[in-house]
């Protein structure tokens, strides 16, 4: 699993807590973090590096991949290198990974009204559900992790710099056609016309692309997070149940695009 543009592969420990151990899984660490270490400038580079140590570990497929947030765009792109090299992918999963489409000059000239709509509907939906004496708590709590998260970016300068470089290296990325299946989890299920990201437009680069959708109150924050990560390894789970099992079938939702 790679895990988001900041590089912090301990966002999975939750979800691999769920997953037990009869699931094992391995978060896949960008040099960057370190003193000593230069982060790598393209998804490609970074790609590479990664199916290098993915092949020394494990010499032959068929493997599962998955990318979080701008980390589905390496894990896309590792998944094509090894494709390239003759490996099987049996699955490549994305958790909300944002789409370099999203760059395209149409829609960046509208994200920030998607992205005010969506989170007003998220929110709203959320406070629909609770009483009106617990909204401000509410609103506390979300802002406040907003913050914790800004400034745990802040103060770890090798942090801040892997973050800016992969972010960099997203907006020159392009993907191409893949062979594989690509299975999305989405973070919640607002309406697709408001993802500022463009996740749902992965499914142009395969034929076989599903979806699967996270509670009406869940974002990219907290879908690793409890309590939501459970309804996500739940997903998960029956993903790679149905990939080892053709005939198997998927629920909670999952359809194609």
């Amino acid at each position: 699993m790679v895990p988001g543009h900041n590089g912090d592969v301990f966002c999975y420990v939750d979800l691999a807590r769920h997953l037990g151990m009869e699931q094992p899984l391995f978060a896949l660490q960008a040099p960057g973090l370190e003193p000593d270490q230069t982060p790598l400038p393209t998804i490609e580079e970074i790609a590479g590096l990664f199916a290098r140590d993915l092949v020394a570990a494990q010499p032959q497929g068929p493997y599962l991949l998955a990318g979080y947030c701008l980390g589905g765009s390496i894990a896309f792109e590792l998944a094509q290198q090894l494709t390239a090299k003759g490996h099987q992918i049996s699955l490549l999963m994305l958790l909300g990974s944002a789409c370099p489409t999203a760059l395209a000059p149409h829609y960046r000239a509208q994200s920030v009204v998607r992205n005010v709509a969506g989170r007003f509907l998220r929110h709203g939906s959320a406070l629909g559900k609770r009483r009106p004496s617990e909204w401000s708590q509410y609103l506390r709590e979300r802002a406040a992790e907003r913050r914790a998260d800004r400034a745990r970016e802040r103060d770890d300068p090798f942090r801040l710099r892997l973050l800016e470089t992969t972010v960099e290296a997203f907006k020159v990325y392009r993907p191409k056609t893949a062979t594989f299946a690509i299975h999305m989890l989405m973070p919640n299920d607002q309406p697709d016309a408001l993802l500022e990201d463009r996740p749902l437009d992965w499914g142009l680069f395969t034929t076989d692309f599903t979806v699967a959708y996270g509670p009406a109150d869940g974002d990219m924050n907290t879908m690793l997070l409890e309590p939501h990560v459970s309804l996500f390894a739940r997903l998960l789970e029956r993903k790679l149940e149905e990939t080892a099992s053709p005939r198997a079938i998927a629920v909670d939702r999952a359809g194609s695009y």
